[in-house]
């Protein structure tokens, strides 16, 4: 399993997002990027039509399926209850902290961009 790429993530949009054990969570809305590095960092998931918000995954250790499914790390719950993120392409300082602190990472806030 090999980690997402910048050449994963084009054309991701709409894919379906599982979790960890092979469970629907939601579609890619959008990718985020690490302003510094330009690597892909987080996806933004649509959580779908019964639940009506987007939170952000990290994609630490994400991989695609080979049938063009994002798989992340996380299970379903704790991705279901994730801090909600604006529909912006950008998270602030505050809002990548509380991700972090969510999905239990160790690294500090960089600005994300898409």
């Amino acid at each position: 399993m090999a980690s997402v790429e910048l050449s994963d993530v084009q054309g991701l949009s709409g894919h379906h997002v599982l979790d960890n054990s092979g469970q629907k969570v939601g579609k890619v809305a959008d990718v985020l990027f690490d302003e510094a590095t330009s690597k892909p960092r987080w996806v933004l998931v649509d959580m779908g039509r019964l639940v009506h918000h987007k939170t952000a995954v990290p994609l630490h250790e994400a991989y695609l399926s080979s049938e063009g499914d994002l798989v992340v790390s996380f299970p379903k719950d704790e991705v279901k209850s994730a801090p909600r993120i604006d529909a912006n392409t950008v998270l602030s300082h505050v809002e990548e902290r509380h991700l972090m602190e969510h999905y239990r990472l160790n690294s500090g806030p960089s600005n994300q961009a898409n």
